[in-house]
């Protein structure tokens, strides 16, 4: 990174104007034209919008906190057990 870094700065530099790329940059966020009338429905995006962020809480919490906390019993991992819990995740 450093080497790039200082080839990018010092030997080959480049006066980029980031404006240029701003005028050509169109967001998708606002872009619902592959959606029909049911699927632009803000009550129907709301549900959506909350279904997947509770899932995504309750993945967080189970690879962060209960999936490690399942290794606790094993103690130090055999190679065969480490072979098993590779083999589950």
């Amino acid at each position: 990174g450093l080497i790039h870094y200082v080839y990018s700065k010092f030997i080959d530099p480049q006066e980029y104007d980031f404006a240029e790329l701003d005028k050509s940059i169109t967001l998708v966020e606002h872009d619902m034209s592959g959606l029909g009338a049911e699927q632009q429905d803000p009550v129907e995006l709301r549900r959506a919008h909350r279904w997947i962020t509770r899932r995504g809480y309750i993945l967080t919490i189970m690879l962060v906190v209960v999936w490690p906390l399942l290794s606790i019993p094993a103690g130090v991992f055999t190679e065969s057990y480490f072979a098993f819990w590779v083999l589950v995740a």
